[in-house]
């Protein structure tokens, strides 16, 4: 019987979106067992939140728990190897992090859905044909629902939409209506290929660059395919509310990671991304409000978060190299027992 690790952030800012959902998929999972898979629960938590988890020691067949301590432990043992994770908070780095988890505890595919998502009634019949999918793909999705993965429905005009789309597309060079979506059926083969990793630019600043941990892997080079017929509905529609400072701050961070990744310069076209946004962003929206529009750049794209970026970018590339490495030296510094809250 094959493993697979379903993979979920467990954290102080979505935690009822994530306990629901949670719940939601292990319910499902119970309910309608597989005859040749078997779903176990990985978690990215703090140990302050463990606690909160034992209530779905019964719904899965094992749990594992990925938390600060395990973070330490392995960053102490891959000193003098690119890090594919800090110790603080970045979207690429929480990816990183369970898809050590998978190898770790032995399954082999990692299942990510988001805080927020809830199974689809006919969710078995898509894992199946996603894992059949991954014999010749390195990286496969659904997509959700009712929204993209870029928050389309919030902070523009909406009489501008396509326009506005289109125009997030190309500075970004993601497809937005046909991208890989970490929180909706996200797969990958166990340990997968690493997404990029950043230290936060300010101590209480994360670098939180959008798509760095799924859209990045429709890359040239790396294999994907997106099941835009395997929708995810989504309890909660968006998750963690974001001022458009914050959230366009990591938009503005995909655009210039665009332009590194072909070698272009980049800091001069963020600000001519920035300006040109500005058009279409809708001032009497609701989640625009108490926020200073037009976005400015030194509010946006701080010099420093930039340099982040570039440290991150430069980091990643040497990981890429030696990634399965950095697993194995994980996995021997790790013991799987060690991250299980419950034993089957």
């Amino acid at each position: 019987m094959s493993r697979i690790l379903l993979s979920i952030s467990h954290v102080a800012s979505n935690l009822a979106g994530a306990r629901r959902t949670i719940q939601e998929f292990g319910s499902y999972l119970r309910a309608n067992p597989h005859s040749r898979y078997e779903v176990e629960l990985g978690v990215e938590t703090s140990a302050e939140l463990q606690a909160g988890l034992a209530q779905f020691a019964g719904i899965f067949p094992k749990v594992y728990v990925w938390d600060d301590a395990a973070t330490l432990r392995a960053l102490d043992a891959l000193r003098g190897l690119p890090q594919p994770f800090f110790s603080g908070f970045s979207y690429g780095g929480t990816l990183n992090r369970v898809l050590i988890l998978s190898r770790l505890v032995g399954c082999d595919y990692l299942l990510r859905v988001d805080p927020g998502t809830l199974p689809p009634a006919g969710l078995w019949g898509m894992i199946e044909r996603q894992v059949d999918t991954l014999k010749t793909h390195c990286v496969v999705s659904g997509v959700y629902a009712d929204r993209l993965a870029f928050r389309d429905n919030q902070y523009a005009r909406s009489s501008m939409r396509d326009r506005y789309l289109s125009f997030v597309a190309s500075q970004t060079g993601v497809a937005l209506h046909q991208q890989i979506t970490g929180g909706a059926l996200f797969m990958m083969a166990s340990p997968g290929i690493p997404a990029i990793p950043f230290q936060p630019w300010l101590a209480a600043e994360p670098t939180l660059v959008w798509g760095s941990d799924d859209a990045i892997f429709q890359e040239d080079g790396i294999k994907s395919r997106v099941f835009t017929e395997h929708k995810v509905a989504r309890h909660d529609p968006f998750g963690k509310a974001k001022p458009p400072v914050e959230y366009f701050r990591g938009v503005a961070g995909a655009v210039y990671l665009n332009h590194l990744r072909r070698s272009a310069a980049g800091r001069t076209s963020i600000h001519t991304f920035i300006r040109d946004l500005n058009e279409f962003l809708d001032p009497s929206l609701a989640e625009n409000r108490g926020s200073r529009l037009p976005l400015q750049n030194d509010d946006v794209v701080p010099a420093r978060f930039l340099d982040s970026i570039d440290r991150g970018y430069a980091n990643y590339l040497q990981l890429l190299g030696v990634w399965n490495d950095v697993v194995d030296v994980v996995q021997q510094a790790i013991a799987a027992d060690t991250l299980a809250l419950q034993n089957g």
